[in-house]
């Protein structure tokens, strides 16, 4: 740990440094509480766009990780906060899934499913058929 000695925050991946799967990654927990007992902030960062932060806390807690929903950076986090900077505003087509619909409405877009749209947001769309694409 005294790598960290200097250290003003940490910022981990979450899927495959943190967790493989539903599995927690030898050490982590125990890292992770070195972190809080230093007093050291740290946050979990994925590409994962799929999920909400609060879906994530759930799946850390879960494992016995401390976690909270303001600590999870995902991609869809990014996206809303991009979207609320840019102050944008009109209806949006989401593939994806509910990480970024979720996102896309708290940063202020309406949701359509099909037709005009000012925005396209994409990520994992688990759903994803080539009519949505042509959408």
């Amino acid at each position: 740990m005294t790598v960290l000695g200097a250290a003003r925050g940490v910022v981990l991946d979450m899927d495959g440094v943190v967790y493989r799967g539903a599995t927690v990654v030898p050490g982590a927990r125990e890292f992770l509480a070195a972190l809080r007992n230093r007093g050291v902030p740290y946050w979990f960062l994925t590409n994962n766009s799929s999920q909400t932060p609060s879906d994530y806390e759930r799946k850390l807690r879960g494992m016995g990780i401390d976690a909270g929903a303001a600590q999870i950076l995902t991609s869809a986090v990014g996206v809303q906060r991009y979207l609320q900077r840019c102050d944008a505003r009109g209806r949006a087509l989401i593939v994806g899934e509910m990480g970024l619909r979720e996102a896309a409405v708290a940063a202020g877009l309406a949701i359509v499913e099909g037709g005009p749209a000012e925005f396209v947001i994409a990520g994992l769309d688990r759903r994803f058929s080539y009519d949505r694409l042509r959408a």
